[in-house]
């Protein structure tokens, strides 16, 4: 499931969200999270680009510490819910 930048903002903080991702790419979490760019077109022709992330379950990245779910993520003991649509 891609969950679109917006919507990790607000959990992440508006500013903060890219760095976040990044840390948890990286020791000790190791989580493998993907991540894809695509244009959208607006019915007055302009386009815009929309970040989107995806957790990918591996072993390396379900163990203690580092879990993640559809609508949850918990990094280090700090759970946060997405709701997704």
């Amino acid at each position: 499931m891609w969950i679109n930048g917006t919507t990790i903002a607000q959990v992440g903080g508006a500013y903060a969200w890219r760095t976040r991702i990044s840390e948890c790419r990286r020791s000790p979490f190791n989580l493998n999270i993907a991540n894809r760019q695509r244009r959208v077109r607006r019915t007055d022709g302009r386009t815009y680009i929309i970040s989107e992330y995806r957790f990918i379950s591996d072993e390396r990245s379900t163990r203690e510490g580092a879990t993640a779910g559809a609508s949850t993520l918990t990094v280090a003991g700090v759970e946060r819910e997405l709701r997704l649509n």
